[in-house]
C-alpha cells in the first residue's frame, strides 16, 4: 500500500512539474515587463538600457542627456516609464511569445530577499536587472530588483529572480550595440 501511494505521489509530482505555465500573451495587462540598465555618474552621466514590452519587442534607450526623475521611487506610472524609454529609443530585437509568457509567469514569484551588498568596484557604474509588477487598479508599475552588478553588487536570492536575471543576462549578451554589457562573472558581480 505504501509503495502504491508513493508511486502515485511521485507520478503526480512529476507530471505537475512538467506542465508548462498557464500564462499566455492575453494574460499580460502591462506594457512594460523587464528592464536592464547601465548607469554611471563617475565621469559625467552615462545612462543606457533596454526595455522589453508585452509583445516581446526589445528597445534600447539612451537617457544620458538628462536625469529621469519619477514622482515616486517605489512605483512608476506608465507615462513616467514612457518618458524614460522614448529617449533615443531604437528597436533591437524580439522575443518569441512562448518565452515572454514563460518569463512573465515568473514575475509573481520574485521575492524580496537579497544577499548583503558589498562594494567590489569603484566608478564602474551599475547594471540593474528589473522585472515590473503591474497593479491595474492604480495603473502603476512596481520595479522588482533581480540583480545589480558594478560598484555595489546585489543579488535577489529568490529562485524566480535568479532565473529571470540569468535569462536577461544571457539575452543582453546576444544583442548588439545596446549600451549595456554585463560584467564578467566574478568581476563586480554578486
Amino acid at each position: 500500500m505504501k509503495r502504491k501511494f508513493l508511486g502515485i505521489f511521485f507520478f503526480a509530482l512529476f507530471t505537475a512539474c512538467g506542465n508548462p505555465p498557464t500564462d499566455t500573451m492575453d494574460d499580460i495587462e502591462q506594457d512594460y515587463l523587464f528592464e536592464v540598465e547601465y548607469v554611471n555618474h563617475a565621469w559625467g552621466l552615462a545612462w543606457n538600457g533596454l526595455v522589453i514590452d508585452r509583445s516581446g519587442d526589445i528597445y534600447a534607450y539612451d537617457h544620458g542627456h538628462a536625469i529621469w526623475e519619477p514622482s515616486n521611487s517605489d512605483t512608476y506610472t506608465e507615462t513616467e516609464l514612457e518618458d524614460k524609454y522614448t529617449h533615443a529609443s531604437r528597436y533591437v530585437g524580439r522575443i518569441d511569445q512562448a518565452t515572454i509568457a514563460l518569463q512573465f509567469s515568473r514575475i509573481n514569484d520574485v521575492g524580496d530577499h537579497f544577499l548583503d551588498p558589498h562594494q567590489t568596484c569603484a566608478d564602474a557604474g551599475s547594471i540593474t536587472y528589473r522585472a515590473f509588477s503591474y497593479e491595474p487598479t492604480t495603473s502603476e508599475y512596481r520595479p522588482l530588483l533581480l540583480r545589480v552588478e558594478g560598484d555595489i553588487p546585489r543579488k535577489n536570492v529568490s529562485n524566480a529572480a535568479d532565473e529571470l536575471a540569468s535569462w536577461l543576462r544571457s539575452l543582453v549578451m546576444t544583442l548588439e550595440d545596446v549600451g549595456v554589457t554585463p560584467f564578467a562573472e566574478g568581476v563586480c558581480t554578486p
